[in-house]
């Protein structure tokens, strides 16, 4: 079963206010657009996954937390190469298991730039916060 229209939409809009709040900044700032990082948490998370699909070559590496899409249904063929760390956290509420599966199908489906980080107590909200030096460190590396 497909989105219904309704719900396309709604999908649409939410990426359109993504991509303009990054225009506004990459208009006000003097950034680099070869080096735009992506980062998510919970819901950003699916997002994080989502955007580099439909805008290749924007993004230089991912870091979602605290959700993954069911990339057993998902198209990752558009991730490949990019680099990923995944981040969850051992008390997360919505499990850990999610995240740990979803990495699993990215190495099973030849994604190689992958890396998962368990966060030992971090919950669903927070765990990525523990970690954020080592993910800007992460993604200084590309």
């Amino acid at each position: 079963m497909g989105l219904s229209q309704e719900k396309m939409h709604e999908n649409h809009i939410e990426e359109r206010c993504v991509m303009h709040a990054l225009e506004l900044t990459l208009n006000k700032y003097n950034i680099d657009k070869s080096h735009i990082f992506l980062m998510g948490n919970s819901m950003g998370a699916i997002g994080t996954f989502y955007l580099p699909t439909i805008h290749p070559g924007l993004f230089r590496a991912l870091s979602p937390s605290g959700g993954c899409p069911d990339l057993e249904y998902f198209d990752v063929e558009p991730l490949k190469g990019l680099p990923i760390r995944m981040v969850g956290g051992t008390e997360d509420y919505h499990g850990f298991d999610h995240i740990e599966y979803g990495y699993n199908q990215l190495i099973k489906k030849g994604h190689k730039a992958c890396e998962l980080i368990r966060v030992g107590g971090g919950q669903h909200p927070d765990a990525w916060t523990y970690v954020l030096e080592e993910t800007f460190e992460f993604f200084e590396r590309f």
